[in-house]
């Protein structure tokens, strides 16, 4: 079985010693315990996010948006638990580990600029130094390296050897057994990159037309293959790709390539583009053939709900309290709000699936997968709130040298691998 994974590491630029008309200008939007988040850093983090998966900017009232916010906000609270945490078990991180994330991502920021001349320029007009901006990276990379060891510990000592019946496997492979029909077949892929104009889109889809067109009145499949596909592991082959179960494809390609009758040919829309698809037999896998897997795949299962109870508990150990303007614009979407529970909403971040090209926060959008995390943070009076919550100066809009064009919420930190696996199902 196909183990969809994606790793995804995160990271928003911080600064200080800005001019104080752009401490003045950028308010917090939600604070988590000692940490915050900047109105700026959000709104910005919001765009990149789906900016760096190709994919155009909603507009703010809509609710891709607000699901987008959901998922940046509930990121920003889980990385400040998972950091607590390690802060509580005495989990260091060391000084080359930090210094080379810093140096990681300077370089980064740096390819946002023709020369490293105007990226110095670009530091020098806000009154930053590269030491201003190497410290205050450290204090943030610090935390999410934190984040990171905690969650990989924590994996590290759950059980492994849970134990998954021949009876729990049959029930599994029962209630799915269509999952277990098998193809053999071959493709011709026409690429679509994520993002593109829809009539690029209906150009690529044409261009696939007219190839199996040409195959239907007599064309040599493996030629075309050879000639056209752009899927490199298969196009030497004839296009030839073996005999894959329906469980192994991304849902949209299984529902298109088994809906083709076995011998004859069909176009398919998949997240990678168009296929032309050829069927030579397809069987279906018996349970013996497969029981091992399912084992495998329950287990981790029951592994993947553990750890993230076990995350979900420390979320409810964190005060998170959003701005006024905030929860005026968009309360029904927050997370849980320390001082106000009657507003709290179950949070819906979105998942990625390795192998999607893109990383839509709706149903709605290519390749979405809805994450069933929520944040729950445990009600705190107000008199029990942080006094002073570190507020970094000069954290408005201008000070992220648009570094932020290379953010993803840090919700799809390590947790998307360990938390979200595409493939796997909850026990029967």
């Amino acid at each position: 079985m196909a183990n969809k994974k994606i790793l995804m590491l995160t990271l928003a630029a911080l600064f200080s010693a800005a001019p104080l008309w752009a401490k003045l200008i950028d308010s917090i939007a939600v604070t988590a315990n000692q940490e915050v988040m900047t109105q700026g850093e959000l709104e910005e983090s919001i765009q990149a996010y789906f900016q760096s998966q190709g994919l155009k900017v909603p507009p703010a009232a809509s609710p891709d948006y607000a699901k987008a916010r959901q998922a940046v906000l509930n990121s920003f609270i889980e990385e400040v638990a998972l950091a607590a945490e390690a802060d509580n078990e005495k989990i260091e991180v060391t000084d080359a580990e930090i210094d080379h994330s810093v140096d990681q991502q300077i370089d980064d920021m740096k390819k946002n600029y023709a020369t490293e001349a105007e990226f110095d320029k670009e530091l020098a007009s806000q009154g930053l130094s590269m030491d201003d901006l190497k410290q205050d990276l450290r204090s943030q990379l610090a935390r999410r390296l934190k984040a990171q060891h905690m969650l990989r510990q924590k994996q590290s000592d759950l059980p492994d050897s849970l134990v998954v019946t021949d009876d729990e496997a049959q029930q599994y492979y029962n209630q799915h057994s269509d999952d277990y029909d098998q193809a053999h077949f071959a493709i011709i892929l026409f690429k679509v990159a994520p993002g593109s104009k829809p009539e690029y889109v209906r150009e690529v889809k044409a261009q696939a037309q007219q190839v199996l067109d040409q195959l239907k009145a007599g064309g040599d499949f493996a030629a075309a293959a050879k000639k056209y596909s752009e899927d490199t592991g298969s196009a030497d082959k004839g296009g030839d790709i073996g005999t894959l179960s329906k469980a192994d494809l991304d849902p949209k390609l299984a529902k298109g390539v088994f809906a083709i009758s076995v011998g004859a040919l069909g176009l398919v829309q998949g997240g990678d583009g168009f296929y032309i698809v050829k069927i030579f037999s397809r069987t279906q896998a018996d349970f013996a053939s497969v029981a091992s897997d399912i084992k495998d795949q329950l287990r981790k299962s029951d592994q993947d709900q553990a750890l993230k109870d076990w995350v979900e508990s420390l979320k409810k150990k964190v005060y998170v309290q959003y701005s006024k303007d905030l929860t005026a614009q968009s309360a029904a979407d927050l997370p849980y709000d320390s001082l106000n529970p009657a507003a709290a909403v179950a949070a819906q971040p979105v998942s990625v699936s390795a192998g999607s090209s893109a990383a839509p926060v709706t149903d709605s959008l290519p390749g979405a997968a809805a994450s069933a995390t929520t944040v729950a943070s445990a009600a705190v009076p107000p008199d029990k709130a942080p006094a002073n919550p570190r507020v970094p100066i000069g954290r408005g809009p201008r000070l992220h040298l648009h570094y932020h064009q290379q953010f993803q919420p840090r919700l799809l930190l390590e947790t998307k691998k360990l938390l979200h696996h595409a493939s796997v199902r909850p026990r029967p």
